[in-house]
Order: structure tokens, then sequence, then C-alpha cells
């Protein structure tokens, strides 16, 4: 019961990396704009977490989540690096969060 619980809430965490994608895809340009440390920031995390220091990726992350805890993007990249070290409900908590940060217009 517990395999079919995982699964699910992985496959579920699958389709939502997916739609916020290319959610965050479409906002990126707009969201980082002059803001050359975050971008960094973002960067700095990716290599890290390329090279397989998730714990390093998740330091960088909350640090420029402290001076910037409005930015989606930041966000995102945190539930990421939670999926990649297997820490699901993390990971959705997280992804869950930068979806509501969103600036979309309605």
């Amino acid at each position: 019961m517990k395999f079919v619980k995982l699964h699910s809430l992985n496959i579920a965490i699958c389709v939502f990396l997916f739609s916020a994608s290319l959610a965050f895809a479409q906002v990126k340009s707009a969201i980082t704009k002059n803001d050359e440390q975050i971008q960094q920031s973002i960067a700095d995390a990716q290599t890290l977490l390329t090279n397989g220091d998730s714990a390093a990726a998740i330091n960088i992350l909350q640090a420029a989540l402290q001076k910037n805890p409005q930015n989606p993007l930041l966000t995102y990249w945190l539930g990421k690096v939670f999926y990649s070290q297997g820490k699901y409900q993390k990971a959705l908590e997280n992804l869950s969060l930068a979806v509501d940060k969103l600036p979309l217009k309605t």
C-alpha cells in the first residue's frame, strides 16, 4: 500500500514538474530580468545538482530565498532539488508554492 501511495505521489510530481516547467519557461525572463544575483544562484544550484551536491544546491537556493522570498523560480528549483533527493513531499510543497508565486495575469 505504501508503494502505491509513493508511486502515485511520484507520478503527480512528474506531471506537476512538466506543467510547471512550461509555465516557468514563459515567465522566466520577466521574473529574473535585471536580477543577476538570482540568475547566478540558480545557475550555481543547477551546477551543484548536476555534480551530485544537492545539499549545497539547497543551501544556495534557501539563502537566495531569504533575500527574495517571493521569487517563484528559486522556489521551483528548490522543489526540483528535493525531488532529485527523493524527498517527494517537500518537492511537491515547494513546487506548489512556486506556482502560487507566479505573476500570472488573469
